[in-house]
């Protein structure tokens, strides 16, 4: 055993799994209202958390620098058991002005039988767009959803599979893209971060307007292309939550 004192500069590192350890009581009241202290703990991602909530990673590339151009755009998507999730991430590549800079993160929360069903539903032979070419490009952590623990958490893991991409976009599982969407949001985004100053990083949040699927021509239909934002309706009277609705932003006034 060792006692390490609170010297200032000190920095002790040690393996919290195997040591064992705890914090002693300093010997005076007068020296204990000096006392300052920085503790981090740092968890192993594989060891720990994917072990524990029986995770796995589906063909990840390690975590390095990029070295595609500096325009790559990172796109997170938690989905739990959404049959939609494939025509999701086929409307990110076939809507965008350059697919190859276009890489997915997919927290995919579902049972063995329903993703071996919808991944061999969307790549099995058949017309229209092919999503195969882009799959080096889809980085997928398989998670139990048994175990789910909700959706922060799994955007919390979709984080893991960001790879030094320039651009971080966040989106659920069942969403359609515009024709020419990255180079809208990269503009959009270019232009907040001049608004806002030198040195300043722009963050873009907007609530998806709504669509529906033609049935008889199968295309998407958007309601509008207009920016919406949430807005409080009423507050339930049960659980005493608040629910929101999306409306149109006033073109008139600034969001």
């Amino acid at each position: 055993s060792a006692l390490i004192e609170p010297a200032i500069g000190n920095l002790l590192i040690f393996n919290s799994k195997v040591s064992r350890h705890s914090v002693q009581p300093l010997g005076s009241s007068q020296d204990s209202r000096h006392r300052l202290a920085i503790t981090l703990w740092y968890s192993s991602y594989e060891d720990d958390f994917l072990n524990q909530n029986k995770l796995t990673y589906i063909d990840v590339p390690p975590l390095i620098s990029p070295s595609y151009d500096d325009e790559a755009i990172f796109v997170s998507i938690p989905s739990l058991n959404d049959a939609d999730i494939w025509n999701t991430i086929k409307s990110i590549y076939l809507n965008a002005s350059c697919p190859a800079r276009v890489f997915v993160g997919l927290c995919a929360q579902y049972s063995d039988s329903l993703w071996s069903k919808l991944y061999d539903e969307e790549f099995q032979e058949k017309g229209g767009f092919d999503l195969r070419p882009f799959l080096p490009q889809i980085r997928v952590l398989k998670h139990d959803p048994s175990l789910s623990t909700g959706p922060v958490n799994a955007r919390y893991m979709c984080q893991g599979l960001y790879r030094n991409e320039t651009y971080f976009l966040s989106i659920d599982a069942h969403t359609r893209f515009r024709k020419g969407w990255d180079g809208y949001l990269i503009n959009d985004y270019i232009a907040a971060e001049k608004q806002g100053g030198a040195g300043r990083k722009a963050v873009i949040s907007s609530y998806p307007v709504g669509w529906t699927v033609d049935a008889v021509k199968g295309r998407v239909q958007v309601e509008t292309l207009e920016s919406t934002v949430l807005e409080p309706t009423y507050i339930t009277k049960r659980e005493g939550t608040v629910r929101q609705k999306g409306v149109l932003c006033d073109a008139q006034q600034p969001a």
